[in-house]
């Protein structure tokens, strides 16, 4: 490509990290508030009293010793002591079910942390990709680097936190990925730090894991926003003397301001579309025989990667493809 086209890239690939930073911030928001009405248990959903519970958003006639007693509100979903043949979630089902679901602005915030997580991972490999097309890992290596990992970061951030609703897909997903990492290099070590060891599965780990991928993120995002942010200064054509200081405040607070907007679309754009949702994991009766699910279309393509090759094949080109795009940098200028 020549040097005029690689120019001309230069500021859509900035304002597109700025977007992508923008996204990281309205994540790591959404999930902390989300955070707090998570519990992060495979352990069976109980009542106060300690009686199996399931989840109803119908209004249930329940027998308490001599009184008759009403439990759940009408469309509205809510804990009830479970009766045979019902579904018994997770604790952690529940949580998000439930108390998320009932919670101020839960579905709201849940929606804009579900969605963006699919615009992240497009706009991240879009961003690497427009970086590798105007050649940034030759000028400005650390900033490849940190695009790198923020894709891989991204994908397991997406695929950990579909995890955590511990529902009829994530339990599947779980026992189908958790048992091909055997197979994959470094995958049981993989497996056992992220939670999802089939023989062993730690909800909490996967949760505490899914959390340090988003703090992550965030640092990696850090310094490119404020690069860019300095960036901005530059192109705005205000000189570098002490007497141009308040036209520079002007510029960082304009792009402060970008940064903010970039959120509030992120936040308009994802709000408003409706969750898939898979049915209850029913902790006590298990899965069905005849369950199936379908893969997320954000690892779809590592799912077909190791149908194609198998895990362990797979792996190794996976490993093969990071360190290609981490050492470009090194490379030697023509």
């Amino acid at each position: 490509m020549t040097p005029h086209w690689t120019n001309r890239l230069g500021l859509p690939t900035t304002r597109l990290g700025t977007l992508l930073g923008a996204m990281v911030i309205v994540q790591i928001v959404t999930g902390t508030l989300l955070a707090l009405w998570y519990v992060p248990s495979r352990n069976a959903a109980t009542m106060l009293d300690g009686r199996m519970a399931t989840v109803s958003s119908e209004q249930r006639l329940e027998t308490v010793g001599d009184f008759i007693d009403t439990l759940g509100v009408h469309g509205q979903p809510s804990l009830v002591p479970a009766r045979r043949g019902d579904a018994v979630p997770s604790q952690a089902a529940a949580s998000v079910t439930v108390n998320i679901a009932n919670a101020p602005a839960g579905e709201f915030l849940r929606n804009v942390h579900h969605n963006a997580t699919g615009w992240l991972y497009t706009l991240s490999i879009l961003w690497l990709v427009m970086l590798a097309v105007s050649r940034a890992f030759r000028k400005d290596g650390p900033l490849w680097i940190r695009a790198v990992f923020a894709v891989i970061l991204v994908l397991i951030g997406a695929w950990t936190g579909r995890l955590l609703p511990d529902d009829v897909y994530a339990e599947i997903s779980r026992r189908i990925v958790g048992h091909e990492l055997q197979e994959a290099p470094f995958g049981s070590l993989f497996a056992t730090l992220f939670g999802v060891d089939p023989s062993h599965p730690l909800l909490s780990r996967t949760f505490v894991m899914h959390t340090l991928v988003g703090a992550a993120l965030l640092s990696l995002f850090w310094k490119p926003l404020s690069a860019m942010r300095r960036a901005a200064i530059a192109a705005s054509g205000v000189s570098q003397d002490p007497g141009a200081a308040s036209l520079k405040k002007a510029v960082g607070r304009e792009w402060v301001f970008m940064l903010a907007l970039g959120g509030v679309a992120v936040v308009l754009g994802t709000a408003f579309n409706p969750i898939e949702t898979s049915p209850l994991r029913d902790v006590v009766g298990g899965l069905s025989g005849q369950v199936h699910a379908e893969p997320w279309w954000v690892i779809r393509p590592l799912h077909t990667l190791v149908g194609w090759f198998g895990a362990e094949l797979a792996g190794y080109l996976l490993i093969a493809l990071t360190l290609t795009l981490l050492i470009l940098p090194m490379r030697k200028r023509n």
